[in-house]
């Protein structure tokens, strides 16, 4: 993993004619061809729909946007490779990443440290992110920048979700066997499972946390209260990166986004898997947009939406929060491999 040195004041203005420039060619890259992510028959067989919310994020080796989260205002916060946060003022679709605010990855421009952005997770209305480069948990303000730093001494921490239950947060070390969980308030950490774990989610109610190993292919779920092991390692596919539960109207089923292209549909009371997309970039990490009960999963340079037809424009109630919509399926899973930790971010 690299630093980013942006000190001079002369980098601020070429990171903003850069942006510029960046916003025309995205428009222009929109409109060639390119590989994209596509439904399956068996995709299309259950009445999905696949739209684009946001295009034209920078990347390196594949890897461009990662962490999302949502403000109180349904704005949009995603942290890429870089280690920017951008903001994007609404959830709708076709944005493009240059035209967001941004907070750069070193200093922003009232001096918060935001290098190496990962996960996003949130509870209420506080957003908390995994800074992978610094091993930190921190707080971050609704537009993007730093508030407060909640935990350190967690190298090559990367996947995070918040329990909304009690307001705990769980985090992964990437190569470092371990899963800690974080009491944002007393600002402790507590070593919750041993195990080379990367992705992490948890299930609707707080009550399973469920981890995905990519060097083996499987999905654990664990107790929240006891650490036993509630659901049994299920072999889904050594691509596997980020996942997301669906809505009741999608039988509550795990949507796994996978280096690979494709998002796997996870049936969590038979256990079976089918591909119901394919033929896209490098995946990552997946959310619940909170505003629409959509599913956002990342791509190399995109954010690309799953969702049933009958639900696209049907929006949770104002004021809705954390705990709200997870209650209605809800996860986020990030995640990213220590094998290949010299390239991340």
């Amino acid at each position: 993993m690299s630093q980013f040195n942006r000190s001079s004041s002369g980098f601020a203005v070429s990171r903003a004619i850069m942006a510029s420039l960046l916003i025309v060619g995205a428009a222009l890259f929109s409109a060639t061809a390119h590989a994209a992510i596509t439904l399956t028959p068996a995709g299309t067989a259950q009445g999905l729909i696949l739209s684009t919310f946001a295009s034209g994020f920078p990347q390196s080796q594949n890897v461009g946007p990662l962490g999302i989260g949502f403000t109180s205002t349904n704005g949009v916060l995603v942290s890429d490779k870089f280690g920017d946060v951008r903001l994007f003022p609404t959830n709708a679709d076709n944005q493009i990443a240059p035209a967001a605010t941004q907070h750069y990855g070193t200093v922003t421009a009232g001096g918060s440290l935001l290098s190496n952005a990962s996960g996003i997770a949130q509870v209420g209305n506080n957003i908390y992110m995994a800074r992978q480069g610094v091993g930190e948990v921190v707080q971050v303000n609704q537009n993007g920048s730093l508030n407060q730093v909640i935990v350190t001494g967690l190298p090559y921490v990367t996947g995070i979700v918040a329990n909304p239950n009690n307001g705990h947060l769980y985090v992964s070390t990437l190569g470092m066997n371990a899963v800690y969980e974080i009491d944002p308030v007393a600002k402790t950490k507590t070593l919750f499972t041993s195990g080379d774990i990367d992705g992490l989610a948890l299930s609707s109610n707080g009550n399973t946390l469920f981890s995905l190993n990519e060097d083996t292919g499987m999905i654990t779920g664990y107790s929240t209260t006891t650490g036993a092991v509630t659901f049994a390692p299920l072999f889904v596919s050594t691509q596997i990166d980020g996942a997301v539960q669906g809505l009741p109207t999608l039988g509550n089923n795990l949507f796994v986004n996978t280096r690979d292209g494709k998002i796997i549909e996870v049936n969590l009371t038979n256990r079976t898997e089918t591909t119901i997309a394919d033929g896209g970039s490098r995946g990552d990490f997946a959310s619940v947009d909170r505003i629409n009960s959509t599913l956002l999963f990342t791509q190399s340079d995109s954010i690309v939406r799953l969702s049933l037809a009958q639900v696209t424009a049907v929006p949770l109630p104002p004021g809705i929060w954390a705990g709200a919509f997870t209650a209605l399926g809800g996860m986020i899973i990030s995640r990213r491999r220590a094998g290949k930790r010299a390239s991340a971010k």
